[in-house]
């Protein structure tokens, strides 16, 4: 079937794979190592934070990542919680921080209960919502606090990494540190 379809030829007692074989076989390669995309629906925030969770546990190789969230709250931070073992520091770059008091609390508990430092800097250019791991970047449909209120999309487009970085990173030494 193979023969007749264009893939591969018989020559000389051997099997060849044509060009156009090669071009399906790099095509089914590419769907196999394909990122997955993470999709969450409304009205399923218990099961949101669950498969981010899960997600994390999973993908996370780093000592430290970088989160850029324009609207952040403590349920923000609570999924990571995940990672106690794997991560040592997040910085997070914010437009906005809901509940003040509580999420300094928050930051405060994961530095002495789990090990891991938390800074955040506040940055009003902000818009999308991305991580950074190492070399690995995610863009992220909606805020973390509200992962399940509204369908969105966690996608890893490790391609502009380097990019994200850099503007990560400038946007970062424009910011200005949150107070714990």
């Amino acid at each position: 079937m193979q023969k007749k379809r264009g893939f591969i030829e018989k020559r000389d007692e051997r099997l060849r794979l044509l060009v156009k074989g090669v071009e399906e076989l790099q095509k089914m390669l590419g769907q196999l190592h394909r990122a997955p995309v993470i999709i969450i629906k409304s009205g399923e925030h218990l099961a949101a934070i669950r498969r981010f969770e899960e997600f994390l546990a999973n993908e996370v190789r780093g000592e430290e990542l970088l989160l850029c969230d324009p609207y952040v709250s403590p349920s923000t931070l609570y999924p990571f919680t995940v990672l106690k073992s794997k991560l040592r520091r997040i910085r997070i770059l914010t437009s906005n921080i809901w509940d003040h008091e509580k999420f300094k609390n928050y930051k405060r508990r994961l530095r002495r209960e789990l090990g891991i430092e938390v800074e955040v800097r506040v940055n009003k250019k902000l818009h999308d919502r991305y991580m950074i791991i190492n070399d690995r970047c995610w863009s992220i449909g909606a805020s973390i606090k509200d992962l399940g209120n509204k369908d969105t999309i966690i996608k890893e487009v490790s391609e502009v990494c380097s990019s994200l970085r850099q503007l990560f990173e400038e946007r970062w030494s424009e910011g200005a540190m949150f107070d714990p």
